[in-house]
């Protein structure tokens, strides 16, 4: 029901471009970009089957801050930084899953050089 209700409501013209000058205002909110990047990797995980059934307000805002203290590193040293997921969502031998234990915040250079694998001891 909500979902058609929305579509109904971004369907008309007016709506649509006030939707769109929203999201662009929120976007470009700097505060904003943590919460964002959250939601995108959500969505990716999600698209992947590798959300648990399970996940909570708690689990986002936990996500949310891991990506808040990638930025943060970014910013005080100059390096970038990124969440990177401990178990790849899709490996090829093990498929992790979207929560905040198998995410850490490592370096652009070192998520690169990782890639889709499980580098060291897993411990279970």
């Amino acid at each position: 029901k909500t979902k058609i209700a929305r579509a109904t409501w971004r369907a008309i013209p007016e709506n649509k471009a006030k939707n769109k000058i929203a999201n662009a205002t929120w976007r470009a909110i700097p505060e904003n970009r943590a919460g964002r990047l959250a939601n995108n990797s959500k969505n990716r995980a999600k698209k992947l089957g590798c959300l648990p059934d399970n996940y909570s307000d708690e689990d986002h805002a936990a996500i949310t801050a891991l990506h808040q203290k990638a930025i943060d590193l970014t910013e005080e040293t100059g390096i970038r930084y990124e969440c990177d997921h401990i178990l790849p969502l899709n490996g090829d031998t093990v498929c992790g899953l979207h929560v905040a234990a198998n995410i850490q915040v490592i370096t652009r250079a070192e998520n690169l050089a990782k890639g889709n694998k499980v580098i060291g001891d897993i411990k279970c």
